[in-house]
C-alpha cells in the first residue's frame, strides 16, 4: 500500500488508480475547497444570460 501525499495515511491501489495518492479524508478536503472556489466563479456572461462557470479564458471576453 502507498501513502497519502498530504497526511501519510495508507491509500489502496484501486484509489490511487482513480484519484491519485490522496486518502479519503484529504480527497474530501480538496474537493470541498475546489467546490467553494468554483461557487465564486459563476456569473452571467452576457446580458440576460444564465449563470455559467467562468474560466480564465472567459475573463478576456467578459462583457463584450
Amino acid at each position: 500500500m502507498d501513502r497519502c501525499r498530504k497526511c501519510g495515511n495508507e491509500v489502496s491501489p484501486a484509489r490511487i488508480r482513480i484519484v491519485g495518492k490522496l486518502c479519503l479524508e484529504c480527497g474530501d478536503e480538496v474537493a470541498n475547497l475546489l467546490s467553494e472556489q468554483r461557487k465564486q466563479q459563476c456569473a452571467p456572461i452576457f446580458n440576460k444570460g444564465g449563470y455559467q462557470y467562468i474560466t480564465e479564458m472567459d475573463l478576456k471576453d467578459l462583457g463584450k
